[in-house]
């Protein structure tokens, strides 16, 4: 007598049907688990902002036109909040009338106010190599608006400009929503933490519209939350910089040196990320070939090996600031700094005969252990 399984005895004659039925259902239902992607598609939406682009694609089911419509909505509005506030081009925005102020306290939004508490923590965090009051330095060094210079600035001018300029010289009163310069010379430039703001500002919209797999860039800064449509985190390349002795002729500068190859690829999911360098714009000026970071301690360029940095934290703006502040403070002392404050750190090194050299933060190789 042949044994009969049990639940078949229990089902009855059904349960040659019931049975592979359940089986199907069982494995559709791992299936999906096991595919985040199904029916997923990639929406993209792209465009330009505040004197550069921006692309962001949200991975969903096939979206109505209202839905498209309400995610468009969304990314113009935060947009044109961060450019109406933080925009050193506009005459209308806040960072302009704040600049233009003298030693008055001055009201701002609480956005505006944010943004302000997150450079003072990496400022101080990074003991002053971020310095969101650094503009008349980049401007005396002829990588401003003003353009150009023929000479480097001697150190009586340096000093001159130093006595103007320090982030310890504003005064921000979050109970009060107001900044204070203590200088009326004393000028702001958000443009190293914006890009940055404005990718968490619009990941925040798309969250609030139920949308949780993104990817948003802006300026190059990323913010990235959930899986793409094929599952994984979201990969973002690192490019493999040019070296800046490729082309060192005065009459070429300021050098714009494109990426020659992708150097690495990393995966992404619910962090940001941002890459600094000193191989896209440099100069030739009294003979030597100068970088446009600026060390705000020293006031004058960086002249370190250091030709990339790549940040990945818990949000855009603050990678945006520490990729900065690393770029500043150099590999040995970055390196450092970034062990210290536990961040995940990618930096590229020029070598000897054309060469680059990889190093990571123990954080940046969990990262990568971990999948993300």
């Amino acid at each position: 007598m042949s044994a009969v399984d049990p639940l078949e005895a229990k089902l009855g004659k059904h349960a040659r049907v019931l049975l592979p039925l359940m089986l199907l259902t069982f494995l559709a239902i791992s299936a999906w688990r096991m595919w985040p992607g199904l029916h997923v598609e990639a929406h993209r939406f792209s465009g330009a902002t505040m004197g550069t682009t921006y692309n962001i694609t949200v991975a969903a089911k096939g979206l109505g036109d209202d839905e498209r419509a309400a995610i468009e909505g969304v990314i113009a509005r935060e947009l044109e909040l961060v450019d109406r506030q933080m925009s050193n081009y506009r005459p209308d925005s806040e960072i302009t009338r704040l600049n233009s102020s003298g030693v008055e306290p001055v009201a701002v939004s609480p956005e505006f106010i944010e943004v302000l508490e997150i450079a003072r923590e990496v400022s101080e965090q990074s003991e002053g190599a971020f310095d969101v009051t650094v503009a008349p330095l980049i401007d005396a060094w002829g990588f401003g608006p003003g353009g150009e210079v023929e000479r480097a600035p001697d150190d009586a001018a340096l000093t001159a400009l130093r006595a103007h300029t320090g982030y310890t010289l504003l005064t921000i009163d979050d109970g009060a929503g107001t900044v204070q310069k203590a200088h009326a010379k004393l000028s702001v430039d958000l443009s190293a933490i914006a890009p940055g703001y404005a990718a968490d500002r619009i990941a925040g919209a798309l969250q609030e519209l139920n949308q949780d797999r993104y990817m948003v860039e802006v300026g190059g800064e990323v913010r990235a939350r959930g899986l793409n449509v094929q599952g994984a985190p979201w990969r973002l390349a690192i490019e493999r910089p040019q070296l800046r002795e490729a082309d060192e002729s005065p009459e070429n500068s300021p050098k714009q040196a494109a990426p020659r190859t992708i150097h690495t690829i990393v995966g992404l999911r619910d962090h940001g990320l941002a890459t600094s360098g000193d191989y896209r714009q440099f100069r030739a000026l009294d003979g030597a070939i100068v970088s446009h970071t600026i060390d705000p301690r020293s006031a004058r360029p960086v002249a370190h090996a250091l030709a990339s940095v790549t940040v990945v934290t818990s949000d855009a703006a603050r990678a945006d600031a520490w990729a900065t502040a690393l770029t500043v403070l150099g590999p040995d002392e970055g390196m450092a700094a970034a062990e210290r404050k536990q961040l995940a750190v990618l930096m590229l090194i020029r070598g000897e005969d054309d060469t680059l050299e990889e190093r990571r933060s123990p954080a940046f190789d969990r990262l990568r252990n971990d999948g993300d």
